[in-house]
């Protein structure tokens, strides 16, 4: 069996590309130079800074590393190597350092690497790299590659409460702004592409974010753990939703698939309290199981009118035509409108984000979804 687990790991190694730069299980000699770890990677003919260290206030790494008498440059950055560390202000990353590396026994392809070695530095205020790297680059405080198409780490303890993601950026890598619990909004623009697992995980005072249209996959856990975020956009390509990837999002009340969204994974929307789902397309059999059993029969669901006996049969809650009801991504009040009622029937002077009940002056009604 492990014979066979070896040859499954190695072949995916290849596939993903990641056979040239694995490092072992490390399996690096170690030593702590000026009390930080560090590895030799006499192969690449530098050192590696090591896993889960630890430092208090700002930290100036060397570009060069004296081991045993002879020097050398520093050239890499573990994925975890200050993971965890609460006491660490800032960092300036020199010109040698070409790359975070992580363990092959870990993470295998890019969605699952982890370029972001600061996760759960609560103090981190500023990322900085030395102005003359050749491979990696920091703006506002934030950790990019040199050409900044992929966003690798924002500091966790940035004071900030919103940040934009600057045109161009076409990646945000797994975990990039993980446990990052000052922020409560940020914008993201239209070039970025894909948003890597668990990229949002923790951000627990995140209230809103709107993603881009381009974003086709929301990655496992991408979400897991913002408690406070209420409202986001999903964009109209999107087409699948991975496991966790809402998990624990307790403030989030409704939320629209569109057309486009067929997969569910498990446990997307586990330990949430969604009022209202509105689901304007077809979701596959498998996703379909798999979403109602994170919903516990008070989310009222809304759906195509050629759905409604399905969704019926297999959910013990509300389910009511999309069609019928006429609800709609409306922003504004039809017309005719004379009266507008919340849910519980109690008149209100003006339309409410979410559902709202529209006494129509020809005395008709009809339910309209307000975004």
């Amino acid at each position: 069996m492990k014979r066979l687990v070896l040859i499954i790991v190695t072949l995916l190694m290849f596939q993903c590309g990641w056979a040239e730069d694995m490092v072992g299980a490390w399996g690096l000699p170690s030593k702590n130079i000026g009390g930080i770890n560090y590895l030799l990677y006499e192969e690449k003919g530098g050192v590696v800074v090591d896993n889960y260290n630890s430092w208090d206030g700002r930290l100036e790494l060397p570009s060069m590393v004296n081991w045993e008498g002879k020097d050398y440059p520093l050239i890499f950055l573990s994925s975890i190597a200050f993971e965890g560390c609460k006491t660490l202000t800032s960092i300036l990353i020199p010109e040698t350092v070409q790359d975070i590396i992580t363990s092959y026994s870990d993470y295998l392809c890019e969605r699952y690497v982890i370029k972001s070695p600061f996760i759960g530095c609560t103090q981190l205020e500023s990322i900085e790299v030395a102005e003359n790297n050749r491979w990696l680059s920091a703006a506002d405080g934030v950790l990019y590659n040199y050409d900044k198409t992929k966003l690798y780490n924002y500091p966790c303890g940035a004071k900030r409460t919103h940040y934009t993601i600057p045109e161009g950026v076409q990646f945000i890598g797994t975990s990039a702004f993980k446990k990052c619990v000052n922020l409560a909004s940020v914008s993201i623009p239209n070039t970025v592409t894909q948003i890597f697992n668990s990229c949002f995980s923790g951000c627990s005072n995140l209230e809103e974010i709107i993603l881009p249209d381009n974003i086709s996959i929301i990655y496992s856990g991408c979400f897991s753990g913002c408690s406070k975020l209420e409202s986001i956009h999903l964009p109209e390509n999107l087409t699948e939703i991975e496991i966790n990837a809402f998990a624990r999002c307790t403030s989030l009340r409704k939320i629209v698939f569109p057309e486009k969204l067929k997969t569910i994974g498990l446990g997307a929307f586990k330990d949430c309290q969604l009022e209202t789902l509105v689901i304007k397309g077809n979701l596959d059999d498998y996703s379909i199981t798999k979403l109602l059993r994170d919903l516990d029969g008070s989310t009222t669901i809304y759906v195509l009118e050629s759905e409604v006996e399905r969704y019926r049969k297999l959910y013990s809650g509300t389910v009511l035509p999309l069609d019928a009801t006429g609800i709609d991504a409306a922003t504004n009040l039809p017309s005719k409108a004379a009266e507008t009622f919340d849910l519980q029937g109690r008149r209100i002077d003006k339309a409410q984000e979410g559902i709202n009940i529209i006494r129509q002056s020809d005395g008709t009604t009809k339910k309209v979804l307000f975004k």
